[in-house]
């Protein structure tokens, strides 16, 4: 159940909540409490809207459909265009430090707190075979090779109203 705290705090009040199993406040230096309880949850409402859309622990998101989209194209609107653009542009600019897709390295990299680790050709290899790529220079067309499990995802990016 999802839930919300709020507590003066010296001269602000602190909201509280969980989003994205990680723990989230939300400082704000206004006289009313009601005011406070309002802001609170107009974020705490974004922050879930927005892990309800995105998480890849849900089935019935874009993100599912996307990674399980088994070669075939995927409408997708607006804001995950957008947001599917700017993680392929932080791609870019990090030199590939920075990737959406990673989270297929937890196929050959099982993190149990040993200090087991893939050799480097094998992550190489994972992350190539599983990179978000733009096709058809900037058409709005990506490539998700193999998201979760090694199957290709086509997403065509139409915006819907």
């Amino acid at each position: 159940m999802r839930k919300t705290e709020l507590k003066k705090a010296g001269d602000y009040w602190k909201g509280s909540f969980m989003a994205m199993a990680s723990p989230c406040d939300v400082l704000m230096e206004v006289e009313d409490e009601s005011h406070a309880r309002e802001i609170l949850n107009a974020v705490a409402n974004e922050a879930w809207r927005i892990e309800d859309k995105f998480s890849r622990y849900k089935k019935d998101n874009i993100i599912y459909q996307i990674n399980n989209s088994n070669g075939e194209t995927v409408a997708i609107d607006e804001e995950t265009s957008r947001l599917l653009e700017f993680a392929n542009e932080l791609y870019e600019i990090s030199d590939g430090l920075f990737d959406v897709t990673s989270g297929v390295l937890r196929q050959i990299w099982t993190f149990d707190g040993s200090d087991n680790l893939p050799d480097k050709k094998q992550v190489k290899k994972n992350i190539e075979k599983h990179r978000l790529a733009e096709s058809n220079q900037g058409k709005g067309e990506y490539h998700i090779a193999g998201r979760n499990g090694d199957r290709p995802g086509w997403y065509r990016k139409r915006i819907r109203s």
